[in-house]
């Protein structure tokens, strides 16, 4: 299931967002804390897929809890909320790993989508790793049935020209049915 960590100092903010993404999202673990160092803390005792951080936090500055969080947890995905309209800080967060910016005020269904983007991304990280893992575990087979002698290599690269070929159904169709 995934899990969903929501960090801003404002408890009605945050705890309006928790509630609406509960409902617009059933399924998914709402966590929500209201500082930088809670949110280092949670992430460090426990995996969280989805960070959605505001950067003006009391305790730290959020830019410092991304830098952290990419360290800490590289492959948690991370959303930034602010109410700055600096430039430079979004374009700070972006180059820093930050999945996308939001500025506030924000329309909770872009905070949705957003966040439906960043667990898809998760999602195709998983099945690519699964996919190697697949393909690895298959060469290692490969080895072990054809070995490395040069008649078993000769062999397994006239078998690869042979698989995707038709010529056993073309043998089939020419044989005499008996009737």
């Amino acid at each position: 299931m995934p899990s969903i960590l929501v960090v801003d100092d404002d408890i009605k903010l945050r705890e309006s967002m928790v509630v609406l993404l509960g409902e617009m999202m059933p399924g998914v673990t709402l966590l929500q804390v209201g500082c930088g160092q809670a949110c280092l803390d949670l992430v460090q005792k426990q995996s969280v897929d989805v960070v959605v951080l505001d950067l003006g936090l009391p305790d730290m500055n959020g830019k410092a809890v991304l830098d952290t969080l990419r360290e800490i947890a590289p492959l948690t995905e991370v959303v930034i909320l602010t109410s700055s309209s600096e430039i430079k800080d979004a374009i700070y967060c972006l180059k820093h790993g930050a999945r996308d910016f939001l500025q506030k005020p924000f329309d909770i269904e872009l905070l949705q989508h957003t966040i439906g983007n960043c667990l898809s991304a998760i999602q195709l990280r998983q099945e690519n790793r699964q996919l190697r893992q697949a393909i690895i575990s298959a060469q290692q087979r490969r080895q072990f049935v054809f070995g490395r002698s040069p008649v078993m290599q000769a062999l397994e690269k006239l078998l690869e020209r042979a698989a995707p070929s038709d010529a056993a159904n073309d043998w089939k169709s020419r044989m005499p049915s008996s009737a």
